[in-house]
């Protein structure tokens, strides 16, 4: 909550008590009771130096640090003070205001003081906790944005170095067998460094930005398998000025090729891109050998790591 808010508020608080002085004038719709309005705003004057003292000084000071006896000693002593100056001074407004023929005792008068003062400690006690309350929401939101944030850029980097150690391994076996097209697939990869390095660190990128470094990934994962064939892209719809969190599709085409059945049948991998309107489904289909498949420890991390990062987008772009 900013400064100007809190001000805001107590304007609007102090009004509130001001309006609520008139009251019974407005209801009433009678002139008699107007020198009990004037002695309830003058009440104001009196009123004001307790509630911020509670307000500033004894609930952030004492009771929010849980200084409890001090805050208790404090309080009463506070209000004892308060209730027996209000009690002397109040008389003298009566008067001031016409209430002349209104006179009670010294101890009721007193006894009066101390009622309203508990009223206003009590009314500043509220008004602070709602204030602290709202305070904490906004910091505690902030500090959720923040972390997952953070959170978001640890996966992304979690991601980066699997994508990459992948990629490094199909080149190095290229090379070593002299394959002519190594060189081509040494291009695709300085083309998916620089996406990498430039553009999967915002936030969002723009989805054909997206689409070429996801198309890189495939062409290099061709020459890998060397048959053109088991492999089926496509693309369908207007992409447009579509933006996308980068790096999100990745770990779906990752585990087709890393998991799928390079016996079967052709096409065994089908990638599948669709955009209509600002939709987009994106569909990953490999055959599975019959066989059981053991995982090795890091089987998982891209896909767990890519439903966290739709859960954090989602809920920071509420």
């Amino acid at each position: 909550m900013s400064r100007l808010t809190e001000i805001l508020i107590h304007l609007g608080f102090w009004l509130i008590m001001v309006a609520l002085s008139f009251l019974g004038v407005i209801t009433s719709n009678s002139s008699e009771m107007l020198p009990y309005a004037w002695r309830n705003l003058m009440g104001l004057i009196y009123m004001i130096p307790l509630f911020y003292l509670f307000y500033s000084f004894l609930i952030p000071r004492h009771l929010a640090q849980k200084k409890t006896a001090g805050f208790i000693l404090l309080s009463i002593s506070s209000i004892l003070i308060s209730g027996i100056v209000i009690g002397l001074v109040d008389k003298p407004m009566r008067l001031a205001s016409g209430l002349e023929g209104w006179a009670d005792s010294f101890i009721k008068e007193i006894g009066g003081g101390i009622l309203a003062a508990i009223y206003i400690s009590v009314l500043a006690t509220l008004v602070r906790f709602v204030i602290d309350w709202f305070r904490n929401q906004k910091t505690r939101l902030e500090l959720i944005n923040r972390t997952q944030a953070s959170e978001l850029a640890l996966m992304k980097s979690q991601i980066n170095p699997h994508f990459l150690f992948n990629t490094l391994n199909n080149i190095y076996s290229l090379v070593n067998s002299h394959d002519d097209k190594a060189l081509d697939a040494m291009d695709k990869l300085s083309g998916i460094m620089r996406y990498l390095i430039y553009d999967a660190q915002s936030d969002f990128v723009m989805l054909s930005k997206e689409i070429t470094y996801l198309q890189s990934y495939i062409e290099l994962q061709r020459l890998r398998v060397k048959d053109p064939d088991s492999v089926e892209y496509s693309i369908n719809g207007y992409i447009g000025n579509l933006k996308i969190a980068p790096m999100l599709l990745i770990p779906l085409v990752e585990n087709a090729f890393k998991h799928g059945d390079r016996k079967a049948l052709k096409p065994n991998i089908v990638i599948k891109l669709e955009i209509s309107g600002n939709k987009l489904t994106f569909n990953v289909c490999n055959v599975i050998p019959r066989q059981a498949i053991e995982k090795d420890n890091s089987t998982g991390i891209g896909l767990a790591n890519l439903k966290k990062r739709l859960d954090i987008i989602s809920l920071l772009s509420d």
